[in-house]
């Protein structure tokens, strides 16, 4: 319940306390999401390394060093103000004013309910929801299925440990390089980690079912796996960077209400999927069987999604983007974009 608290509310406070011009404003956005998760990624391997260690100390040093960071950030939460949207607006004069407002006393924000039927009106927000959804479903059931595939080779313990912590850590490096990725790939980008995605799952059950020698098996389901954390590593900057792109303080929390909801629903339909498969079959032919499902999922998707996103902004109509634009604060955005980021 916390977690899915604090994932609406971070992006939503981050979307709004960025007043600059629209273009500007998802640069630096999604610069900031990629720092965010980067070190988020950066501690989480300096944790796994650290928990098993302090484990073998005394049980519940773990549990207790999680409350008191907890409670760090529990005091750090207090500290937040509320956004401040600033517009610009013409007086009796015809001159122009800037007008600030907090996101709480805007007054013509969208209800969840108005947002849901956007949500789903809209064509590419319909598509960028389903597809990013089937993206999480899938990296949820992977991260179950990730250390049963190698226990299932007798690998030691304390290797999946520094393996995971050290893929934290590729996680990290590619989420502080999405902008190359983006510049490199453009309107392509969330098709090639989806697909990569699909992919490294195939052939890690593939190299695991070949009867190849164990240490040649083991290095080739890591370079899948590295494959995996660096495209989740850049599907969770660009998510919610592109979510942000068409969104403004009206409508803006109540849209990653609905994806996290819609991401929820998604891990839950594919992970019945893949316990039903896993109760027939071993782990290794799980993940071909899976990667197959999953891979074909996001082709149909991309099919459908091939004529409704990443068209020209003047091809979209005009109920797709209402919510696009904030207005420009006075500031040079530039100068503005800089100092934020």
């Amino acid at each position: 319940m916390g977690f899915a608290l604090k994932d609406t509310a971070e992006n939503s406070i981050l979307n709004e306390s960025i007043n600059i011009s629209q273009a500007e404003k998802s640069k630096v956005f999604s610069r900031i999401q990629g720092k965010a998760i980067s070190r988020y990624y950066f501690w989480s391997a300096i944790s796994l390394i650290l928990s098993g260690f302090l484990y073998n100390i005394n049980k519940f040093i773990p549990i207790t060093l999680s409350l008191v960071i907890t409670v760090i950030t529990l005091v750090l939460s207090t500290k937040l103000h509320e956004p401040v949207v600033i517009s610009i607006v013409k007086d009796e004069d015809g001159n122009d004013v800037v007008k600030e407002k907090t996101t709480d006393e805007i007054e013509d924000s969208v209800s969840i309910k108005e947002a849901l039927k956007f949500a789903f009106k809209s064509a590419r927000c319909r598509c960028l929801l389903l597809y990013t959804g089937i993206i999480f479903g899938i990296k949820i059931v992977l991260i179950t299925l990730e250390v049963s595939l190698l226990e299932d080779l007798n690998i030691s313990p304390i290797f999946i440990g520094f393996l995971f912590a050290v893929l934290n850590i590729v996680s990290s490096i590619s989420s502080t390089i999405q902008n190359v990725f983006q510049q490199k790939f453009k309107n392509r980008t969330l098709a090639v980690i989806g697909i990569s995605l699909a992919v490294s799952c195939i052939l890690a059950g593939t190299f695991a079912v070949l009867e190849l020698p164990l240490f040649i098996t083991v290095a080739l389901i890591t370079i899948t796996y590295v494959v995996k954390y660096s495209v989740i590593g850049l599907y969770d900057v660009f998510t919610t960077k592109y979510l942000s792109n068409f969104t403004n303080e009206r409508i803006d929390t109540q849209l990653f209400t609905i994806h996290n909801i819609l991401d929820s629903l998604f891990s839950a339909v594919l992970g019945f999927v893949a316990s039903f498969i896993v109760s027939k079959l071993d782990t290794a032919h799980t993940y071909i069987i899976f990667g197959i499902i999953s891979l074909g999922l996001l082709l149909l998707m991309l099919k459908y999604m091939s004529k409704r996103v990443g068209l020209d902004p003047i091809k979209y109509s005009d109920y797709e983007k209402q919510f696009d634009k904030v207005e420009e604060c006075s500031d040079d955005s530039d100068n503005v974009s800089e100092q934020i980021a």
